[in-house]
């Protein structure tokens, strides 16, 4: 075996073990036979335990002189664990080893011990660490990772709300938090319920316009330019009004020209501006200033009734346009009434089972409305429960009740709204009861349609019809009247003939069979107007006297007389009427200076004196000393006076009256538009 120079002195042979544990100095080698270094096998020959055959320990040195260090050993960082929950605590120093530090780490708790990480950002509570659930309401962040649980902080602003002991005012607006920057939003931003610079600062838009006052600190939202904070209408750029207020916050009340400030004044179309206070000068078309305080503006509509076209300038019954358009004809059926206005159009009021008003609906109404899209008309004929137009043109459209065809349309179908009577293009004149309706032509001769149970229609035969037919051998009429069952017409020379039901005596021939066509009125040849009733007639003679003929069971033929006449018999009293119109069981008639008188059955109050008495003469209406029309229907009688208005007085079924009640009146009361 060769030697070698192994105490690093090459003059001679041996080996260095300064350390006396038994194996050379490793850094000490020498050249054997073949020319290959031969060392010693201590790393570290200055410490006994570390050579060769050493026990690797947890130090950092290479115990065994393999080269490697601490291998089979794990070196952990340890930090403080003063809660005892596995997790140091956050941000903690660590101390470096292969096992937990002999000693116990410095805390206030007796069960500190040490872990091998650093992350519990509450290292004084055991329940807060980063292994636990996110899952109560306690205002913490319980597994630390920043955020608290949505229960907790529902608009994530990192601060929990109030029902979780937190300290956020409104967890669901993330601009609010305790800590907030103030915005210029009239909202407590940063929860403090105090004076700028935190809180809602009371000068932040105490008037609610969206504009922060000048100068103010809080920043963002809403711009700080308000020059009077108690003012919604003052702020850079607001538009300048006749206030006396600097409305622009240019520092200057510039509303003084007029022509410098605007007006909120209704209706105006021009103004001035004085003080601070804004006047009318010119009002918008249609509108006036009626009330003489141009202040308030132009508060009057002159399309209305009580101001048509000026102030104070009333109309009778409509406004349309600035204009009224009264009432210029009048019409009456069993329980509704119509009016012919100054436009042609039609309102009317009352019943409407069947659609009689013309409106499209079966609603009854107590007001007079519109027939709609009804124009031109030049005559208005209510019948019992179905009304009929004329036109300028002749042409003539009903609706309403059509049980036997007294539309006239071709059908026997109720019509809620106008439709035109078939083959009929030359009327000029119309008449219309319970179930039947005649029309007159330019030629004298008489068409009728609807009912004819008694032969009413006049053409000899007792068939209803749906559709216009001739009434025999009349060619002179001049005026038509209808009542329930039968026929008048009164003739060119002033003569009077009828036709139809004759049970009372009502077709006034002296006979008591009923007839299929005209017969002639017994003994009046000077008639000047003519009305049928329910069962009775009544004619104006040209001397201002009236007859009357048939049923007599309610006093309808005024003769002051209870029994019955199959001819004519004198109305008591009347010598001056210009006017006569007959309805179911009672009379009116019109006298010369204006004034109205009635009689027959007044169980409603519809002969207008006041009382509800059945009157077998003549008996004045109440109130009336104008009256320029009358008309009669079921129970209830209506008249127009010299301004337009019409007054109605009776029974006050479906709102036949008009005045917008339901209550029955033995006076006259005024019918009011819709």
């Amino acid at each position: 075996m060769a030697k070698h120079d192994e105490d690093c002195d090459p003059s001679t042979f041996g080996y260095r073990d300064n350390d006396s544990d038994g194996f050379p100095d490793a850094n000490c080698c020498n050249v054997d036979a073949a020319g290959a270094d031969v060392c010693g096998s201590d790393c570290q020959d200055a410490m006994p335990t570390i050579h060769p055959t050493g026990a690797e320990s947890c130090n950092g040195i290479d115990d065994n002189c393999d080269g490697r260090v601490d291998e089979g050993l794990v070196r952990r960082s340890y930090h403080p664990d003063c809660d005892a929950d596995l997790y140091g605590a956050a941000g903690s120093p660590g101390i470096s080893g292969c096992a937990p530090p002999p000693a116990d780490p410095t805390c206030a708790s007796p069960t500190a011990t040490w872990a091998t990480n650093d992350s519990d950002c509450n290292d004084g509570d055991s329940h807060v660490n980063y292994g636990t659930s996110e899952d109560s309401c306690n205002a913490i962040d319980d597994n630390c990772d920043g955020l608290l649980s949505p229960v907790e902080d529902a608009d994530r602003d990192g601060s929990a709300n109030a029902t979780c002991g937190g300290d956020d005012c409104d967890d669901n607006d993330p601009t609010i938090y305790p800590g907030a920057p103030e915005l210029c939003d009239r909202v407590d931003n940063d929860c403090s319920l105090t004076a700028a610079p935190g809180g809602v600062d009371a000068t932040e838009d105490v008037d609610d316009d969206g504009h922060a006052p000048i100068g103010d600190t809080c920043s963002g939202g809403m711009p700080a330019d308000d020059c009077d904070d108690a003012d919604p209408s003052s702020f850079f750029g607001h538009a300048e009004v006749c206030d006396g207020a600097d409305n622009d916050c240019n520092g200057t009340v510039d509303e003084e020209p007029a022509a410098s400030a605007s007006c909120s004044l209704e209706h105006a179309t021009a103004w001035a501006c004085t003080s601070g206070v804004c006047t009318a000068t010119t009002c918008t078309t249609g509108w006036g200033d009626c009330d003489s305080d141009r202040a308030n503006g132009c508060e009057d509509d002159l399309t209305g009734g009580s101001n048509c076209g000026a102030c104070g300038a009333s109309c009778g019954l409509a406004c349309r346009a600035a204009a009224c358009d009264d009432a210029v004809e009048l019409s009456s059926g069993s329980e509704h009434v119509c009016a012919r206005q100054t436009s042609g159009s039609v309102a009317c009021w009352g019943r409407n089972t069947y659609g009689e008003l013309g409106d499209g609906g079966t609603t009854n109404r107590n007001l007079a409305g519109p027939v709609p899209t009804l124009v031109g008309v030049a005559e208005i004929e209510a019948g019992g429960e179905h009304t009929c137009a004329r036109t300028s043109a002749g042409v003539v459209l009903c609706w309403g009740h059509n049980t036997y065809g007294q539309l006239g349309d071709g059908t026997k179908v109720d019509r809620t709204a106008p439709t035109e009577v078939t083959g009929l293009a030359d009327a000029v004149e119309l008449s219309a009861d319970n179930g039947h309706t005649c029309a007159r032509r330019a030629s004298g001769a008489v068409v009728c349609w609807g009912r004819n149970n008694y032969g009413q229609l006049g053409d000899g035969t007792i068939t209803d019809r749906t559709a216009p037919v001739t009434v025999a051998g009349l060619t002179d009429a001049v005026e038509l009247s209808l009542g329930n069952g039968h026929s008048c017409a009164r003739r060119t020379m002033g003569a009077v003939v009828c036709w139809g039901d004759d049970f009372y005596g009502q077709l006034g021939d002296g006979g008591s069979g009923s007839s299929g066509s005209p017969v002639a009125v017994t003994g009046l040849t000077d008639a000047t107007e003519i009305g049928a009733g329910n069962g009775y007639s009544c004619a104006l003679r040209a001397s201002g006297a009236a007859v009357c003929w048939g049923s007599n069971s309610v006093g309808q033929l005024g003769s002051g007389l209870g029994s019955a006449s199959r001819v004519p018999v004198a109305v008591a009293g009347l010598s001056d009427a210009v006017e006569i119109d007959v309805g179911s069981g009672h009379a009116c008639a019109r006298h010369v200076a204006g004034t109205v008188s009635c009689w027959g059955y007044d169980a409603y109050g519809q002969l207008g004196d006041g009382a509800t008495t059945t009157q077998r003469a003549p008996v004045s209406v109440i109130g009336l000393s104008d009256a320029v029309e009358i008309v009669t229907g079921g129970s209830q009688s209506c008249a127009r006076v010299s301004s337009g208005e019409v007054f109605c007085w009776g029974r006050d079924y479906a709102g036949a009256l008009g005045d917008g009640g339901s209550t029955d009146s033995s006076l006259p009361v005024h019918v009011v538009p819709m």
